[in-house]
């Protein structure tokens, strides 16, 4: 049997949400993310660097999120949201130290507590409160391939208007090459594609070559005039196929996700 071709993609966009608040979709859901997915992540990169293991992942970042990351403020919103998970801890291991029946929670204050800090520490001396630099180190050292979505994560196949979809691209192609260099990859908001030309012919004149959609997508535009040709079934989980537009020459090639795994 032929070996499956699989290829790791990760998805990255916040909402906007700096001066809405803390909760419930304010800067505890852009903390949570932070600390509890792209910090380790990160630390997963590096510490695979460190035992001699080139990891194979592609990481999209959206400019919403980024400049939310590059915010004057995400330090203190940080450092503010630790110390309060932090108090959290010691006030519930302060109280469990006084039922008896409720000493088998010490630990998990502790854990939560030595958790915290380690990923401030992290945060704040291994990648000095840069993540976006990070990003970029990490693709420089061959870690991760890093592509960009839509400049405000917007669904395009609701935007009516060229002009809108080629601002969404164009611009986020700028912004994506400002911080991190070149990419002909993007990852479209929610794979959100439809039967229209304006999507494929944005994509085409802003020197996108690659996109990720899923199944469901791909049977809208086989309604298109585009010609998708499969190659191989084997590629598995992921399949490769090639769009064929009649108003290009050029083509585009798509990575299917598969459904089983999503």
């Amino acid at each position: 049997m032929e070996k499956p071709s699989v290829v790791i993609v990760l998805h990255t966009h916040m909402p906007y949400v700096l001066n809405q608040g803390d909760w419930t979709h304010g800067t505890t859901w852009l903390n949570e993310a932070v600390l509890e997915s792209y910090v380790p992540l990160l630390n997963v990169l590096n510490s695979l660097k460190e035992l001699g293991i080139q990891s194979k992942v592609t990481i999209s970042t959206s400019p919403i999120l980024n400049e939310q990351l590059l915010h004057p403020a995400f330090p203190s919103i940080v450092q503010s949201y630790v110390r309060k998970q932090i108090n959290q801890a010691e006030r519930e291991i302060a109280k469990f130290s006084g039922i008896h029946e409720a000493l088998c929670n010490i630990p998990i204050g502790n854990f939560w507590k030595s958790w915290y800090s380690d990923r401030y520490t992290d945060i704040s001396s291994q990648y000095s409160w840069d993540l976006t630099g990070a990003l970029r180190r990490a693709q420089e050292e061959g870690l991760a391939e890093l592509m960009s979505t839509s400049l405000t994560h917007a669904y395009l196949p609701l935007l009516s208007k060229k002009e809108s979809i080629d601002m969404q691209i164009a611009s986020a192609n700028v912004h994506h090459r400002n911080l991190f260099g070149e990419t002909m990859c993007m990852w479209l908001p929610e794979c959100g594609y439809d039967s229209s030309t304006h999507i494929v012919n944005s994509l085409l004149e802003n020197h996108v070559r690659g996109i990720v959609l899923d199944l469901s997508s791909i049977l809208k535009a086989m309604e298109r005039s585009c010609e998708l040709i499969e190659i191989p079934k084997h590629l598995r989980p992921l399949r490769m196929v090639l769009a064929n537009c009649n108003s290009s020459s050029d083509s585009i090639a798509v990575l299917i996700r598969h459904s089983d795994l999503c």
